[in-house]
This record gives structure tokens, C-alpha cells and sequence, in this order.
């Protein structure tokens, strides 16, 4: 999408096109491109890591996120994105 870098996560802020004059710090516009995530996890990158868990494709992504202190993460996106038959599969990898 933005070939420009390397970075998987944009973020956008509308302003005024001369005077560059912010509308609101309340309307944001985020990007994410997983094809840019990085494959090892880094507990020290929250969004990295939820990134990755979203983009898993295989028991072995989700082993390797097990092995982070992903818990939280790994919580709400099993309880509150997947559904119930996926759900089970995954939690019965943690």
C-alpha cells in the first residue's frame, strides 16, 4: 500500500490543505499492513503483537506468540473476534 517504507503502521490526521491547519485530533485514520509485520514477536510491541496474532496463519505463529506475554491479547481476540469452533482450537493451544 504505501511502498514508501518499511513501517506496518500508518497514521493519518485530516488537514486543512493551505494553512495545514489540523480539523480535530479527534478523526485519525490508521494503517496496517501485515505483509510488512515482522515474523519473530517483540514483547516490547504491543501493536506488533497483536498484528501477528491477527495475521497468524498457522499453529506454528501461534505457537511462537504463546511463548510471549501475549495473555491479554490473546484473550480478546479468542473471546471476542473468533468464533466459538475456533475458538476452542486455538485455546486448546494455550
Amino acid at each position: 500500500m504505501f511502498e514508501d517504507t518499511t513501517d506496518f503502521h500508518s497514521h493519518f490526521q485530516v488537514l486543512e490543505k493551505k494553512r495545514h491547519t489540523l480539523l480535530t485530533d479527534k478523526l485519525v485514520i490508521h494503517f496496517f499492513e501485515l505483509g510488512k509485520i515482522n515474523k519473530t514477536p517483540n514483547t516490547n510491541n504491543k501493536m506488533q503483537l497483536w498484528m501477528q496474532l491477527i495475521n497468524a496463519e498457522t499453529e506454528g505463529n501461534l505457537e511462537m506468540l504463546k511463548q510471549t506475554n501475549v495473555k491479554e491479547i490473546q484473550k480478546n481476540i479468542i473471546d471476542n473476534l473468533f468464533g466459538v469452533k475456533y475458538n476452542k482450537n486455538i485455546k486448546a493451544l494455550f
